[in-house]
C-alpha cells in the first residue's frame, strides 16, 4: 500500500503545473550524467585517434563539424529569397581561378589544410547552394526539374557518386580516401549541381563561354612569354606566404626540357595539361567562327584558334595535338550536317559533308605514314618511352582490376596500388581511364562514362536543332567533353576535372532551357 501511495504521489508531483517564470528540466540527473560520460568517452577517443593514428586520419575528425553545419542549415527557416547571387558570383570566380591561378600557390598554416583560392570560392558557392536548397521550396522544385532533364545522365551521376562512397570501405588508406572524396564532392559533384542551376539563366551560358575563350587566348599569350623566359614567369617571384614547403610542389616550378627545347606549362601542373586545356577551347572558337554574326569577333576566333595550336606545339605534348584534331574533325562534321540540313542548295555544306570521309582518311593516312605526324600524334622517337610506359601500366593494371572488379580500391588509390615508378623513382600513373577503373571498378567506370556519353548525345542533338543562339552552345560544349574524354586515355592529371563538371552542367542547363521554352509556363523559377 505504501508503494502504491508513493507512486501516486510521484505521478501527481510530475503532473503538477509549472508557473510561467519557471521550467521543468528536460533531462533527469541520470540522463545528464550519461551525457557527461558520453562527452568524456568522445574526448578520449578523439585524443586516441590523434595520438595513435597517422596524420592522414586527422581529417576525419572534421566530419562532426561538417555534420553540425549541415544540421544548422537544415534548421534555417523557409524563405523565397535564397542566396542565389552569392552562389552565382562565387561559381564564376571558381571557374576563373581554376584556369588562371596555379593550384600550388596556396596559403599553408602548420597543422591546417591548404587554403586554396579555388577551394575557398567553391566552398562558399556550395554553402549558398545548400542554404538555398534548405530554405526555398521553389528552388528545390526547380533543381529537381533540372536534374531530371536528362534522366539517364542523372541516374549515371547518382550511381557514380554512390560508387565513390562504397569504394571507401575497401580502400587501403581510408584517411586519404576520405580526404579525396571531400575534394571530389566539392570540386566535382558540387560544381556540377551549382553549374546546372546557375547556367539556366539567360545570358550566363554565353558569358561563361566568353570568359573561357578569353582566358584561353590569355593563357596562349602567357605560354609564349614563358617559352621566351624558359621558366614559369612567377617562379622567382612567389610571396613567402604562398610558397608551399613540399618537394612535389617545388618540382612543378622546375623547368622541363625535351631534346633541348623548353616545354611550356602555363598555370597548370604539367605541359600535357596545358596542351589539353588549349584543345578544350577550340570547339567554342570554331562554333563562333562558323555561326557568329560579327566579322570582327569571327576573325578574333580564327586568331585565337591559331594561337592555341601554336601554344600546343610549344608543349611537345601529343595529347594536345590529338585533341586539336578531334575538336576540328568532330565540330566541322557537325557544322556540315547542320548546314546541309538547313540549306540543301548550299555548295559549301554539301562539299564539306560528302568530302569529309576523304579528308578524315587522308588525315589518318598522314598519321600512320608521315613520320613527323606519326610521332607527334601516336608516339615514336623521343615519345616512345612514354608510350611504352603506358602500355606497361595497362599490362600490370588489368590483373589488379580483375581482383576488385566491382568497386575498385577507393578514391586516389590507383597509383599506390599499381606501384609503377618512372626512371626518377616516383610513383606515377598516366591514363585517366586506368585510374577510374582502379579507383572505382567497373561499376564506377560505366557510370562515369555513361553520364559523359549521355551529355554528349543530348548536347549535340539540342545544340544542332535549337533556334536559340545561346542554347546552340550545347553542341561545342558536347564536343569539348569528347576532347576531354579522349585526353583521359593518356592523361591522369586532375587539373581540368572541375572544367569537365562545369561543361557537364552547361549541357544539362541548356537542354533544360530548350525543353522549358518548348513548354512555356510549365516550370516556375526562383527570381
Amino acid at each position: 500500500m505504501n508503494d502504491m501511495a508513493g507512486q501516486r504521489r510521484s505521478r501527481s508531483e510530475s503532473a503538477a503545473p509549472v508557473l510561467a517564470p519557471y521550467y521543468r528540466p528536460a533531462l533527469s540527473k541520470k540522463a545528464v550524467r550519461r551525457l557527461y560520460w558520453l562527452l568524456f568517452f568522445s574526448c578520449f577517443i578523439t585524443g586516441g585517434i590523434i595520438a595513435i593514428f597517422p596524420p592522414s586520419w586527422l581529417s576525419m575528425l572534421l566530419y562532426p563539424i561538417v555534420i553540425q553545419i549541415l544540421l544548422v542549415i537544415w534548421l534555417l527557416p523557409e524563405t523565397e529569397n535564397p542566396p542565389l547571387r552569392l552562389m552565382t558570383w562565387t561559381f564564376f570566380a571558381f571557374f576563373v581561378s581554376v584556369i588562371i591561378w596555379p593550384y600550388y600557390l596556396a596559403i599553408q598554416i602548420p597543422g591546417m589544410p591548404l587554403i586554396e583560392i579555388r577551394r575557398t570560392f567553391v566552398s562558399l558557392s556550395l554553402l549558398a547552394l545548400m542554404i538555398s536548397f534548405s530554405v526555398s521550396p521553389t528552388f528545390r522544385k526547380e533543381m529537381g526539374k533540372i536534374y531530371t532533364t536528362i534522366p539517364l545522365l542523372g541516374k549515371f551521376f547518382a550511381f557514380y557518386l554512390l560508387t565513390q562512397l562504397l569504394s571507401i570501405v575497401l580502400a587501403p588508406n581510408i584517411g586519404q580516401s576520405f580526404s579525396v572524396l571531400a575534394k571530389n564532392l566539392t570540386s566535382g559533384t558540387g560544381v556540377f549541381l551549382i553549374g546546372m542551376f546557375v547556367l539556366t539563366r539567360e545570358g550566363r551560358a554565353e558569358k561563361l563561354v566568353g570568359i573561357f575563350c578569353g582566358l584561353g587566348m590569355f593563357i596562349s599569350l602567357l605560354g609564349f612569354a614563358e617559352y621566351r623566359n624558359q621558366q614559369v614567369l612567377w617562379a622567382n617571384h612567389i610571396p613567402r606566404f604562398l610558397m608551399i614547403q613540399d618537394p612535389v610542389m617545388q618540382n612543378l616550378l622546375t623547368p622541363v626540357f625535351r631534346n633541348g627545347f623548353y616545354r611550356v606549362t602555363g598555370t597548370f601542373s604539367v605541359s600535357l595539361v596545358y596542351a589539353e586545356f588549349q584543345s578544350l577551347t577550340m570547339p567554342f572558337l570554331l562554333h563562333y567562327f562558323l555561326f557568329g554574326k560579327r566579322p570582327f569577333w569571327r576573325f578574333v576566333c580564327v586568331v585565337a584558334d591559331g594561337l592555341a595550336f601554336a601554344a600546343i606545339l610549344l608543349t611537345q605534348a601529343r595529347v594536345g595535338i590529338a585533341g586539336a584534331i578531334v575538336a576540328h574533325a568532330v565540330y566541322i562534321a557537325i557544322w556540315a550536317i547542320k548546314r546541309r540540313r538547313e540549306d540543301t542548295q548550299s555548295l559549301i555544306g554539301t562539299a564539306t559533308l560528302f568530302g569529309y570521309p576523304m579528308v578524315v582518311a587522308l588525315i589518318g593516312l598522314a598519321v600512320m605514314v608521315v613520320p613527323a605526324v606519326h610521332n607527334r600524334v601516336l608516339g615514336g622517337g623521343t615519345h616512345q618511352a612514354s608510350s611504352d610506359a603506358r602500355k606497361q601500366q595497362w599490362n600490370e593494371g588489368i590483373p589488379l582490376i580483375a581482383k576488385r572488379p566491382l568497386f575498385g580500391y577507393g578514391p586516389s588509390q590507383a597509383a599506390g596500388v599499381l606501384g609503377y615508378t618512372n626512371p626518377a623513382g616516383v610513383i606515377t600513373i598516366d591514363s585517366g581511364i586506368l585510374v577510374t577503373l582502379l579507383n572505382y571498378g567497373l561499376v564506377g567506370f560505366i557510370s562515369y562514362i555513361g553520364m559523359l556519353v549521355m551529355a554528349i548525345i543530348e548536347g549535340i542533338r539540342i545544340g544542332t536543332n535549337s533556334l536559340s543562339r545561346e542554347v546552340a552552345y550545347a553542341a561545342p560544349a558536347a564536343v569539348t567533353l569528347i576532347v576531354w574524354l579522349n585526353a583521359r586515355l593518356v592523361l591522369a592529371q586532375e587539373d581540368t576535372y572541375p572544367l569537365m563538371y562545369v561543361f557537364l552542367g552547361l549541357v544539362v542547363a541548356l537542354v533544360y532551357r530548350e525543353r522549358k521554352n518548348a513548354a512555356p509556363g510549365s516550370v516556375s523559377s526562383v527570381s
